[in-house]
């Protein structure tokens, strides 16, 4: 692999990235198990400085995204059972992330995977269908701030390509 001598700005994302061989290098990994996890989308791609084609296929995908969102909103709302969702915290070496698992409430308990967790311990109360829909609200407010950020990251790359035109790669020193 060549040495890069210039960076650029990744259509995807917007951080700043070496260019070896005049493409983005991978970013926005993790390396915590000790092999990488996760890449931006925009890695091994053309800088921005160079174009802004992917742009397009970014905001298409994130409009597919809230797309999928706005559809779970509406099954969430329309849901009648005691089954619902649960945003599970799950440890890990280094930290932890949330994960939605599916769960069922019974006798005023939240079943999930193997586990059990008493709602009044999460201050939930009521009768399993009240709880079931004290899930579904925080569902449904974690599904649109998720469409919020994904409207805001559509008119933020909008922004980026309004006017573009090819600019200067930025020389590494």
């Amino acid at each position: 692999m060549a040495k890069a001598t210039h960076s650029g700005t990744c259509q995807a994302c917007g951080s700043i990235q070496k260019l070896p061989n005049g493409y983005l290098s991978n970013h926005g990994y993790s390396v915590q198990w000790g092999f990488f996890a996760g890449i931006c989308q925009g890695a091994r791609r053309l800088p921005f400085e160079q174009s802004c084609d992917y742009i397009k296929t970014c905001i298409a995908r994130a409009e597919e995204s809230i797309l999928r969102n706005e559809k779970a909103i509406q099954d969430t709302q329309s849901n009648t059972s005691t089954n619902s969702e649960y945003h599970k915290y799950v440890k890990e070496k280094g930290g932890g992330y949330r994960v939605w698992v599916d769960a069922e409430v019974k006798n005023g308990e939240i079943h999930f995977e193997n586990e059990k967790i008493p709602s009044i311990r999460l201050g939930m109360y009521g009768d399993d269908y009240a709880i079931a829909r004290s899930l579904d609200a925080k569902r449904i407010t974690w599904l649109e701030k998720q469409i919020s950020n994904l409207k805001e990251y559509i008119d933020w790359q909008k922004s980026r390509i309004k006017d573009w035109k090819e600019q200067p790669l930025i020389p590494v020193k």
